[in-house]
């Protein structure tokens, strides 16, 4: 048990690392390529934070480690929802307001979005259907149907507000290295492609070692996935999230985790198709529709504060931070219980 912890332990170093040098090089190549800043934070950014959850979780579910998989997933949108409730306190004594009443109202399409994917989620898990096209479940392609509609929406949006997303840009400039500007572009290319395989070659043993400890522990794999497995692959959300708000690009730093999280759900057709097996969403536990269910709970918060930025703190904290990491340590509760 000590060696698979130690196994663990290092394929997690690996996924961080390259997931955090992914990140950095994703957004420099977003710059030079002349993409807006929802595409850098949004889409592109999120897309590349999220890499590590792909990888991980297609090599969960070709070991038959479902539950941990999708719990990977789903655990990991809660966790990133619980960074923005952190954030929202920590900053709140030093900018005399919530962080979430200063981004800019676009990111209430990301926010709508998330819900309508985390409700569908929910209600495919809790009512599974054998169904499948082409080898993959209905609720899954469902998924991927809103997905594409609901981003190709968040994009058409954007370009047509051109000031915000002047805005936007200038944010995630600030948050850019500049030490990254020197760097030639070919070398840029060459270090995302190095991230991205070392995460391809660390998943596997990731998942492998995940699975033997939460057989071994009797933490069970649901359980499992939703936290410690989600809490790894998260890591580089967290760390661009906390380098956005230290620098006050709040847009760029709430772009990225509502951007990761619906990119997370977007990838479980993903792992239905690597599964092979039938419906994925059909043959896990039930109890992954109580994850998906706080996280719908806690990005409605996070989508009413947006659109209706009032209120007031109270004893110098923001009550929408607490409301976040109350529920959301909830609903890893159930789930433990549930194990």
């Amino acid at each position: 048990m000590t060696l698979t912890l130690l196994w663990f332990l290092g394929a997690s170093a690996v996924v961080v690392a390259a997931g955090m040098l992914l990140s950095r090089t994703a957004d420099c190549i977003a710059d030079r390529s002349g993409l807006g800043g929802l595409v850098i934070g949004s889409i592109l950014l999120a897309a590349a934070t999220t890499l590590p959850e792909i990888f991980t979780g297609i090599a969960a579910v070709r070991i038959g480690a479902r539950d941990m998989a999708v719990g990977g997933m789903v655990g990991s949108c809660l966790l990133n929802l619980a960074i923005l409730g952190l954030l929202d306190i920590l900053y709140c004594s030093r900018f005399k307001r919530g962080v979430l009443t200063r981004v800019a109202p676009g990111h209430g399409r990301s926010a709508t979005l998330a819900v309508v994917l985390f409700s569908v989620l929910g209600v495919t898990v809790l009512h599974p259907s054998p169904v499948t096209v082409g080898g993959v479940g209905v609720g899954a392609l469902l998924i991927a149907a809103i997905y594409a509609v609901g981003t190709r929406a968040i994009v058409l949006q954007h370009r047509n507000d051109p000031e915000q997303e002047a805005a936007v840009a200038v944010e995630a400039a600030g948050v850019r290295d500049d030490r990254w500007e020197k760097v030639p572009t070919p070398w840029v290319a060459g270090l995302f492609a190095l991230a991205a395989a070392a995460i391809c070659l660390a998943s596997p043993t990731l998942a492998e070692t995940g699975q033997q400890l939460a057989d071994g522990t009797g933490m069970g794999q649901t359980f499992f996935g939703t936290v410690f497995m989600s809490f790894v692959t998260s890591l580089p959300e967290f760390v661009a999230s906390i380098a956005a708000f230290r620098l006050g690009a709040f847009d760029l730093a709430v772009g990225n985790v509502l951007g990761s999280n619906t990119f997370n759900i977007f990838v479980l057709p993903i792992l239905d198709i690597a599964d092979r097996s039938g419906a994925l969403l059909s043959q896990v536990s039930a109890t992954h529709a109580v994850t998906a269910l706080a996280a719908t709970a806690v990005t409605g918060v996070i989508l009413q504060v947006i659109l209706s930025p009032r209120g007031r703190h109270v004893w110098g904290v923001w009550p929408d931070g607490v409301a976040i990491l109350v529920t959301v340590a909830a609903a890893i509760g159930v789930v433990y219980a549930a194990r």
